[in-house]
């Protein structure tokens, strides 16, 4: 069910210009119960990178549940072991794979039994975009000692980047006593209205030894600011902070999302290798194309530069295959999609330019409009496509293990399942023989992959 994501990776619907990258940050509290809903607001989507903290995400939960397979993700879960609590924390970092993009610093390094940090790279063309993100938990939140930690691993991240480069930090501080002015362009601490600790105070002063500013204006309804974003000098001025027009998932009025677009020209895109063939050989017409081999001019062989000739060859070959051999036909991105979709999608896209562009009560109304058909209508497909997805596994075992490897990104079978959360099963033989058959004889739907979480 989770395969490649539709998104502005993938759509010439795009809604920026391509010196511009969006940066989606969030504190989900919790993605365990909304795997489904997730993968489906996330293909809605038209992000480049994906920031959230309370994740609550452990070894069960394969990134592709999530993002499908067009992102690169990066995740610092909570380690049960080191914290004593088994759910809860977590912070992750995902990026279109439009983008090049690398772990910054070791994890060994950011590890730390109090909070939850993780630093990525993006690659920006003549500069590195260094996004970070924090998870302080309230229990912690007046250590000065975990702010410290946090603080020291910004330094080290930041004694690597070039003078031209931009870092930028988004988290979940919990720092409720900081209290900040927002009525002019520029976000600044309110110095008479906030309440200093030992904790926050080192905040702002290992942010200002950095020389990174707080650049997130909006309060939750408590007129609090938990969630913060800090930005270099070199990022302060390319960033335009918003709300966005729709959340990933469901909003905790304590934490609301906060939709980061950065200028940075020229940004320098990845371009992997394709994964689809440029010829499909299986509908080639080989007599034909057999017929032309034999009719070419192959002259050139008998030259005495041989690189010449191999570059020849390979010249004429391809030239036949481009004339004789079909290209593939292209997939749906998602495999759901249908034309109707895409239509939908085309007039939800012009809207959120509109609404981009005007920002008004008529545009706002116009997006909320068009974007509820084509989720509602998605999710419809979606669903369609899942139970046509399982009716098939079920009736191939063999279909089924391949699948599940897939998304494991492993070979053979499992050592360890489970279900609903309980208790992992070792899996010997007979006790996947006896699955195996639960699945095709006794069950009239293959439960959804999410419900087997391999270990």
């Amino acid at each position: 069910m989770y395969d490649t994501l539709i998104s502005s990776a993938d759509t010439d619907d795009t809604i920026l210009n391509s010196d511009c990258i969006r940066l989606y940050y969030q504190n989900v509290r919790g993605l365990r119960t909304k795997i489904d809903d997730f993968f489906i607001s996330v293909s809605d989507a038209e992000i480049d990178v994906v920031i959230l903290t309370e994740t609550w995400l452990n070894d069960r939960f394969h990134s592709p549940q999530l993002f499908g397979t067009g992102y690169n993700v990066y995740r610092n879960d909570r380690d049960p072991v080191c914290t004593g609590k088994a759910r809860g924390g977590g912070v992750l970092i995902a990026v279109s794979k439009r983008y090049n993009s690398t772990e910054s610093v070791k994890r060994d390094v950011v590890s730390d039994s109090d909070i939850e940090q993780l630093w990525v790279n993006v690659n920006g063309g003549n500069r590195i975009i260094c996004l970070g993100v924090i998870y302080i938990p309230p229990e912690f939140s007046t250590s000065s000692k975990s702010v410290d930690r946090h603080i020291d691993c910004a330094f080290k991240v930041s004694e690597k980047l070039g003078p031209q480069d931009f870092h930028i930090l988004f988290g979940d501080y919990n720092q409720p006593g900081l209290r900040w002015n927002c009525s002019s362009k520029k976000v600044q601490l309110d110095l008479l209205n906030s309440t200093f600790t030992t904790a926050n105070s080192a905040l702002v002063d290992g942010m200002a030894l950095l020389d990174m500013h707080q650049i997130n204006p909006f309060t939750n309804n408590r007129d609090r600011a938990f969630d913060l974003v800090f930005a270099n000098i070199n990022a302060v001025n390319q960033c335009e902070v918003m709300l966005p027009p729709e959340a990933v998932t469901k909003v905790d009025p304590l934490h609301p999302p906060v939709l980061v677009t950065l200028s940075c020209p020229p940004l320098v895109r990845y371009n992997e290798a394709p994964e689809d063939r440029e010829f499909d050989f299986f509908r080639t017409d080989f007599a034909k194309l057999n017929e032309a081999l034999h009719s070419a001019d192959w002259s050139f062989l008998d030259s005495n530069d041989i690189n010449m000739a191999v570059t020849l060859f390979n010249q004429r070959l391809l030239s036949l295959f481009r004339e004789f051999v079909p290209r593939p036909r292209p997939k749906l991105k998602p495999p759901w999609s249908n034309l109707r979709l895409r239509r939908l999608k085309r007039k939800r896209s012009t809207a959120l330019k509109e609404y981009s562009r005007f920002r008004d009560a008529f545009t706002k109304r116009e997006f909320a409009r068009t974007s509820r058909q084509y989720r509602t209508y998605n999710r419809f497909l979606y669903s369609r496509y899942v139970r046509q997805k399982q009716c098939d596994l079920k009736q191939n075992l063999k279909r089924f293990w391949s699948f599940v490897n897939e998304k494991r990104k492993e070979t053979g079978l499992p050592a360890q399942m489970t279900l609903h959360d309980q208790s992992p099963v070792i899996l010997k033989t007979s006790v996947i023989f006896l699955l195996s058959s639960l699945l095709v004889f006794s069950t009239p739907v293959v439960p959804q992959f999410v419900m087997y979480k391999m270990r």
